[in-house]
């Protein structure tokens, strides 16, 4: 499933990019999408 950081490739910023999040009522998948997005947010804004 997830990967050493190390081993997971960027995403180019040139083309947009979907991503499907799938999970059970009460999983975590708000709380995983927002911590994308920062993370996300502050890798652009360096």
């Amino acid at each position: 499933m997830l990967k050493d950081r190390s081993e997971v490739e960027p995403i180019p910023s040139d083309i947009p990019v979907v991503l499907l999040v799938v999970g059970f009522n009460g999983s975590g998948k708000t709380t995983s999408i927002a911590k994308m997005v920062k993370t996300a947010k502050e890798k652009v804004a360096t």
